[in-house]
Order: structure tokens, then C-alpha cells, then sequence
């Protein structure tokens, strides 16, 4: 049976027992069944067509500034397929730089064991995502509302950008990753043109695997 003719039955599960939720993912996760972006958004609370409405991108810039705000979720297939490529362990720090409503964070953190941080400057967006980390209690996830610029994220191991930023904040971004790589290893993935272009262009990454999606090509780096 296909994910979306059992929807209501994943639903009805996670409702009756809100820890469900884990299993699920996990199940997924371990195999290779197509995964229904609305189903599992669906299981975690995130309606984000509904939110994205009462959004304004001309008041966002008025209080932040010029920066990408347009919101493109990453499928949770290309996730699965990010996270078998790296293979966090327990003692990884994942951070998804310029998380949205939290697809990345959430499905790492409910099927590996790493501390995973998301970093998004739109507070709606954070907002839905805390709701559902709130929801099913899951521990090894935080997101924070802020600028990635004005945020620490030196502890991290392993970056997922889906091009969240314009050229000029990429190229700082960049700097700053380029400095914590000076002090230990760190992987890098990516996927849509202009960060896999940028970042492919950078001597002090290597591109360790380069991946065909449906969509567009997800690109891992690892810094030399």
C-alpha cells in the first residue's frame, strides 16, 4: 500500500500516541518506500502552505533587511538520502543553516542520534518548527530564530544548506564555515545550484560525492 492510502492510519496512530512518531520515521528512513512530503508535514503539524499566506516578504525585509526569504521545503526523500551519504554519529552537531519549517532538523533528529540545530531568521517558521519538537519531545533538536551571521554555529560537524541565501551572505557564511574547517574536519551538503556552485569553486573543500535527484544534484564537500 502506498504512504498516501495509509495516511490516515499514520495519522491516527500519532495521534493516539504521540511517540509513534519516531518509529515511523525510522521505518522510512531504513528503507527504500517513496515518502509523501504532505503526509509526513501532515504527522509533524507543519502546515506551512497555510502559514506562508500570513507571511510578508515586504515586512520581513523592512525588520531584516534584504535576504532570501522565499520558502522551498526540502523533500524529506532528499533528506533520507543526505543522511545515508553521512552517516551522523552521537557525538555530531548537524546544523541546517536557514532550517524554515524544520523538515531537515526534525528528520534527522528522529532517526539518528545527533544534536541537530536549525538556524532561520523567519520567526513563523521557528515557531511551527518548536511546535512539533514541543509535540512529539524530541530532545536532540533545537531551532533558533536569528540571522545565521549573528549565530554561533562553531561546534558544528555537519552543514545542510538547500540555497538559503543570496551571494553576498553565501560568501560570508562560507568564510565562517572556511574558519571552523581550519580547526577540524567538517561535511558539507548541499543541494540546488548556486550553493553547490559556490561551494565547488572553494580550495579548501574537496566534493566527495555528487548525487542525481529528481530535481536537482545534492552536493557533499568535505574540508581538506
Amino acid at each position: 500500500m502506498k504512504m498516501y492510502d495509509h495516511s490516515n492510519y499514520l495519522k491516527k496512530k500519532v495521534d493516539q500516541d504521540p511517540r509513534a512518531i519516531k518509529e515511523i520515521f525510522r521505518s522510512y528512513d531504513g528503507s527504500d518506500e517513496p515518502i509523501n512530503d504532505r503526509v509526513f508535514d501532515d504527522l509533524l503539524g507543519i502546515s506551512w502552505k497555510t502559514r506562508e499566506k500570513l507571511i510578508s516578504p515586504k515586512k520581513l525585509q523592512d525588520r531584516f533587511g534584504i535576504e532570501q526569504f522565499r520558502y522551498e521545503g526540502t523533500p524529506y526523500s532528499y533528506i533520507r538520502k543526505f543522511l545515508a551519504v553521512i552517516k551522523p554519529k552521537k557525538d555530531d552537531f548537524i546544523y541546517d543553516l536557514g532550517s524554515g519549517y524544520g523538515r531537515v532538523c526534525l528528520y534527522s533528529s528522529l532517526t539518528s542520534n545527533a544534536q541537530v540545530v536549525g538556524i532561520e531568521l523567519v520567526p513563523e517558521r521557528v515557531f511551527a518548527a518548536n511546535e512539533a519538537k514541543k509535540r512529539f519531545d524530541i530532545r536532540n533538536v533545537s531551532f533558533i530564530q536569528n540571522n545565521v551571521l549573528d549565530q554561533d554555529f562553531s561546534d558544528g560537524t555537519i552543514f545542510f544548506l538547500f540555497n538559503p541565501f543570496f551571494r553576498e551572505t553565501l560568501e560570508k557564511v562560507s568564510s565562517r564555515l572556511e574558519e571552523i574547517a581550519a580547526k577540524k574536519i567538517i561535511r558539507i551538503a548541499t543541494w540546488g545550484g548556486a550553493s553547490n556552485d559556490y561551494l565547488r569553486e572553494q580550495d579548501w573543500l574537496d566534493e566527495i560525492i555528487s548525487l542525481n535527484l529528481p530535481k536537482a544534484s545534492m552536493e557533499v564537500f568535505e574540508s581538506k
